[in-house]
């Protein structure tokens, strides 16, 4: 699994998400872009903006922010490797 940093360019290989919590989520063999990677090593896409609702939620401290677990992707320089 690859370490990803910010601007680096990810494949959805994986999109079988559990939860509610974000709601929304990447598409299966779409490109995005590596926005941030959080102290877990979950990452947030510059692609996938939450709602008004659920910034407000995450800047008052009632939910964490919302990120993807690293195994859903693969960055796209390393798929012929």
């Amino acid at each position: 699994m690859a370490n990803f940093k910010k601007g680096d360019r990810v494949l959805c290989v994986n999109d079988v998400f559990k939860g509610t919590w974000p709601i929304v989520y990447p598409k299966l063999m779409e490109v995005y872009t590596i926005e941030r990677v959080l102290y877990d090593g979950a990452v947030t896409l510059c692609e996938i903006d939450f709602s008004p609702l659920e910034k407000a939620l995450v800047e008052q401290g009632t939910l964490p922010e919302p990120g993807y677990w690293p195994w859903h992707f693969v960055k796209i320089g390393e798929m012929s490797d």
